[in-house]
């Protein structure tokens, strides 16, 4: 709006020109709207109205402005009145005792009414007498809130007038005389100083007319503006494979104008994806006003743990760029678990197992956790570090809060099994970002076979030519299961063979009784043998059994002795 209006006042005109007509000694028809006379004549009187930038020559002759006030005026009047001139400095028409005179004040305002942008005032004597000096008053006035520029007062001076001088000096112009003023200050007062006298003892009257110009200045400032883009490109630099990597992408404005239409790109390294997969990053933040910034942040995962680079970049739709790029390492922590235990071992004796796990990696591995998971047929007898049995799982959980870079930590288990045979167990380690990792150790369970040889005769002493019984029992008291156990019975000449049962065949032979091998023989099972014989002599006669099996390398020998008497 402000624009439009100083177009406007271009338009209408580079000047202002302000026309001003006073008549001394009468006044035509055509000056008569321009001429206020006062009516009666007036006196100074002091009040509290200050007159702004009064014109007055210093002590050097120089031109100066200053500010008097009315009580300074009427002194100055005063003694100008002693000096033989007239009041001036804007007073009011004023009576003076010789000669008697009344001032009249000619006004124009441009343009007309309360929109006037400049106030041109004449204040001049009602009458003058001929070859008698007088003095009158230019007033150029800005009532505005803006400078006045390049002022210049235009006065056409008649042939009936002669200039003695003036304040500020005047210079020669067209039809009169001119004063160039400069800049007149918003709300401020110029006055201009007029000393002369009738040049033409038969004139009337003299008319002069003033013409105020000014120039119309219009200033548009037309702003120059340069963005500049500023990005930058953080993540933390050591980062763990599980966890979210946290790219912050800023890009900031730091020229002296709004970027417009900001896109941010990163391209990931392979290797590298979004959390959704995606291999790149776009994003548009739009506008950017200047020291302002936008942020943009994104989540990333990696694949496996390597040194990686995101290079990114800002784009505006004005052609601003700038990169950035971040470099930052993902690790990963790496277990590693062995375990040890005898090869062999019997059955229902206690077997340890050795348990190592390691810490392959520079990345200290947080939460370690090892389970061993023990089968049902083993009971646990012990475990080492806090090791904690769960009874329904039957698993034995060991939990390690943190094992540094390169160290290890030894755990152990203790065990007893039930069964023979091999025995498989399986322990697992596994942390915070690692992989699981497992380690088993295999075991033959072994058995015990401990056979128990027995002979006992039924009766006892035996009558010569009875028969007597003799009972033959094996019995298996190891863990572990007796093979091709063999029975064989020697008689002494007192004896003679008449039967034989058992648990296997048996073969008779001159003085001996020999049964089939007994193929399997559990642990705590038992098999028995009975052999019949008649005492055909008297005396103390020895029963002889031996037994031999897989597992037994020597004879086992037992003997039964029997009294035959006549």
């Amino acid at each position: 709006m402000e624009n439009q209006m100083m177009i406007k006042r271009l338009v209408l005109s580079l000047t202002v020109l302000a026309l001003l007509c006073v008549t001394a000694i009468g006044t035509p028809a055509s000056a008569q709207q321009d001429l206020q006379q006062q009516q009666q004549p007036q006196t100074y009187q002091q009040n509290q109205q200050s007159y702004p930038n009064t014109y007055s020559p210093n002590q050097a002759g120089q031109q100066q402005y200053q500010t008097q006030t009315p009580g300074q005026v009427q002194q100055q009047a005063q003694y100008q009145a002693q000096a033989g001139q007239q009041p001036y400095n804007g007073m009011q028409p004023v009576n003076q005792a010789a000669p008697r005179q009344t001032l009249a004040v000619g006004k124009r305002v441009y343009p007309q009414g309360s929109s006037g942008t400049l106030i041109i005032e004449k204040h001049a004597p009602v009458e003058v007498r001929p070859n008698q000096p007088f003095s009158y008053v230019i007033r150029v006035i800005n009532p505005t809130q803006e400078a006045m520029r390049n002022v210049i007062v235009k006065e056409t001076q008649p042939a009936t007038f002669k200039l003695i001088s003036s304040i500020p000096q005047a210079s020669n112009a067209k039809d009169g005389k001119q004063w160039a003023l400069g800049d007149v200050a918003p709300g401020s007062t110029r006055e201009i100083q007029i000393n002369g006298q009738v040049a033409d003892p038969k004139a009337q009257q003299i008319v002069s007319c003033v013409t105020v110009t000014h120039d119309v200045t219009g200033c548009w400032a037309i702003r120059v503006a340069e963005p500049k883009l500023k990005l930058s490109s953080t993540i933390p630099p050591v980062n763990l494979i599980c966890d979210p990597l946290p790219l912050q992408l800023t890009v900031c404005n730091e020229g002296t104008g709004t970027a417009r239409g900001v896109r941010v790109f990163a391209q990931l390294p392979q290797g590298v994806t979004t959390m959704d997969g995606q291999t790149a990053v776009a994003a548009n933040v739009g506008d950017i006003p200047a020291g302002k910034c936008a942020q943009v942040p994104v989540q990333l995962k990696a694949a496996s743990p390597s040194d990686f680079t995101v290079t990114s970049t800002a784009r505006s739709t004005d052609g601003q760029t700038s990169d950035a790029s971040s470099k930052f390492t993902v690790q990963q922590p790496i277990l590693a678990i062995t375990k040890k235990a005898k090869e062999k071992q019997l059955v229902g004796r206690k077997l340890k197992y050795d348990i190592t796990v390691t810490n392959k990696s520079t990345v200290p591995a947080k939460n370690v956790r090892v389970v061993d998971r023990v089968p049902s047929s083993v009971k646990v007898s012990g475990a080492s570090s806090g090791g904690q049995l769960n009874q329904q799982t039957n698993e034995v959980l060991w939990v390690i809060p943190e094992i540094p870079g390169g160290e290890s930590r030894q755990l152990s288990l203790e065990i007893v099994p039930n069964q023979i045979g091999e025995l498989t167990n399986t322990a697992t380690a596994v942390a915070d970002c690692a992989p699981s990792v497992n380690a088993s150790a295999t075991t033959r369970i072994e058995g015990i076979p401990a056979i128990l040889l027995e002979v006992v005769d039924i009766e006892d002493p035996i009558e010569v030519g009875e028969n007597v019984t003799y009972m033959v029992t094996v019995t298996n008291q190891g863990s572990a299961e007796g093979t091709n156990i063999r029975i064989e019975c020697t008689l002494e000449n007192s004896m003679q063979y008449v039967s034989s049962a058992g648990a296997t065949m048996a073969t008779p032979l001159e003085n001996k009784v020999v049964f089939d091998a007994l193929p399997s023989l559990k642990p705590k099972a038992r098999a028995s043998w009975k052999v019949v014989v008649r005492a055909v002599q008297s005396g103390d006669v020895r029963f002889m059994v031996k037994m031999t099996s897989d597992q037994i390398s020597r004879h086992v020998v037992e003997t039964e002795a029997t009294n035959f008497y006549n």
